[in-house]
């Protein structure tokens, strides 16, 4: 099954190479979840706090999920992503229970200008 928005395909259950950079500046490199039901990303709060991302203050989103609607505090930070560097807002989240501590939101799949 393929999701797509604005003529741009994604197969459903789409992955990606992404390199995140700490505030130390040491660089790691994982696979992120592409979903375009998702209206913004997400990291798991864990790793943003390993990598020394704080959350910015007075910056909350009501998230929509699984588990009802949630308050979440939301952190950017930059990702490079197909040779390119990107800076990237993501909500933080417990996803310790799932395949993939990033994903990749509509707000990072289809910027608006």
């Amino acid at each position: 099954m393929m999701m797509s928005m604005g003529g741009i395909r994604i197969p459903k259950g789409a992955i990606a190479e992404i390199t995140l950079t700490s505030i130390a500046g040491w660089k790691i490199t994982l696979n992120a979840r592409l979903d375009t039901g998702a209206s913004m990303s997400s990291i798991d709060s864990r790793l943003a706090a390993a990598l020394g991302f704080d959350p910015i203050l007075n910056d909350v989103r009501v998230i929509k999920s699984s588990l009802g609607k949630e308050i979440r505090q939301v952190v950017s930070l930059p990702i490079l992503y197909d040779g390119q560097e990107h800076l990237c807002r993501f909500n933080l989240a417990d996803r310790s229970n799932l395949s993939f501590p990033i994903l990749l939101g509509r707000d990072f799949l289809f910027p608006q200008p």
